[in-house]
């Protein structure tokens, strides 16, 4: 039996997780403030252009203050040059999604902020122990990349939608 590090061990026929020693919480796909700025200027535009109303940047960041506005600018630039978003002109311009938000995969947002997301690739390892590595890597960007794919603008919209009904709301 080999230990690969703190939470897999590889015993000549399989890759195995150990709970023992590494808690499954420590596994976690990142989520690049990029990417979250990105999300969150989506879906401000969401109720926006629902509303047929070009939102400015100023008005994504009172929404979301912790977004810097010279750095939003250019994800929404990315956002515009990849067809997500579109932006218009003049004193009423601003930023309008260029589709429906059920249209528009996470995948598709998070492979133009951070390019392409393919898998891993073939190694020319030769080592039992790396092809088996390898290949779990390679499940692991899988599930990840169909559960990005499946998830839309409008699922987000729903789960955030659900979270504000069903928290509670303080009055002064």
């Amino acid at each position: 039996m080999l230990w690969i590090n703190d939470c897999f061990r590889w015993d000549h026929r399989e890759v195995q997780y150990n709970d023992d020693r590494c808690p499954r919480s420590s596994l976690t796909v990142e989520l690049t403030p990029k990417t979250e700025y990105a999300l969150l200027a989506l879906m401000a535009l969401i109720d926006g252009s629902a509303q047929g109303k070009a939102m400015k940047v100023n008005q994504i960041t009172a929404q979301h203050g912790a977004i810097p506005e010279r750095y939003l600018e250019q994800i929404l630039l990315v956002l515009r040059r990849g067809g997500i978003i579109k932006s218009i002109r003049g004193a009423r311009g601003g930023y309008l999604l260029a589709r429906e938000p059920q249209s528009i995969s996470l995948l598709e947002v998070v492979s133009l902020l951070n390019g392409s997301q393919n898998a891993p690739g073939e190694t020319t390892s030769v080592s039992p122990e790396q092809s088996a590595i390898h290949q779990v890597w390679e499940q692991i960007h899988q599930t990840t990349r169909t559960t990005l794919d499946q998830t839309t603008l409008q699922d987000l919209w729903d789960r955030s939608d659900r979270h504000r009904s069903s928290s509670p709301m303080y009055y002064i």
